[in-house]
């Protein structure tokens, strides 16, 4: 029986893998004037906060317009809060090394760059790539 229970968890581990590497080569790539979304949703609660990581691990995929995202970026003043990288909701990846991560108040850093973006905006100009996912 243990060795049944050993071989059965051992199936489903693999499974597992290869289910999200199945999911990962489905993806699609960013292109010019596309971009890969990891979306959390902004009205999802957590009790511990998200790092960029788990976003991409946990978040469901959409795109996004890539002029459409750049037109509803605003610099960020000096009296708005900084981006905080422990509860981030979502990251707009451009390219492979260009990724814009916007935290749970709408903040969005790019490197040493910092913005606002409505949430609201954001979460509507989002276009689904799998199914079962809510903005």
């Amino acid at each position: 029986m243990k060795t049944y229970l050993l071989i059965l968890c051992a199936s489903l581990i693999a499974f597992s893998a290869h289910a999200s590497d199945t999911i990962k080569k489905a993806l699609p790539a960013p292109t010019e004037t596309t971009a890969l979304v990891y979306y959390f949703g902004f009205d999802i609660d957590t009790i511990a906060g998200l790092h960029k990581e788990q976003v991409e691990e946990d978040g469901c995929i959409y795109t996004v317009a890539k002029s459409e995202f750049l037109k509803a970026l605003t610099p960020a003043s000096k009296t708005d809060a900084p981006y905080n990288k422990l509860v981030v909701k979502a990251e707009v990846k451009f390219s492979p090394d260009t990724s814009y991560l916007i935290d749970i108040d709408g903040h969005v850093s790019l490197n040493d760059q910092q913005y606002v973006i409505d949430k609201r905006t954001f979460a509507r100009m989002l276009h689904q790539v799998f199914k079962g996912c809510r903005k």
